[in-house]
């Protein structure tokens, strides 16, 4: 069982959390369906993509210097391992 707060927010069981390995500030996609039922979607975390993905996602990316420091201060990586 899941609570709904005052402001619309869900709390996710502990044993939910641990197993999907969810963290504070993860998102995750909300369906309402036709039947009335919600689905909560589990996407990919960028925690959950390998180095070589990340390197790859590097070379290919179009980020200013500026933009790509904002988003490994995000992502919690050191931008050596982006070669740039």
């Amino acid at each position: 069982m899941a609570k709904v707060g005052k402001e619309g927010e869900v709390a996710l069981p502990d044993d939910v959390r641990e197993t999907t390995r969810l963290k504070e500030g993860d998102l995750l996609p909300v369906e309402a369906n036709e039947d009335g039922s919600i689905t909560l979607r589990l996407e990919p975390s960028v925690r959950d993509y390998t180095e070589e993905d990340l390197r790859m996602f590097a070379e290919q990316d179009e980020m200013t210097p500026t933009e790509r420091q904002r988003f490994l201060a995000w992502l919690g990586r050191e931008p050596h391992l982006f070669g740039r």
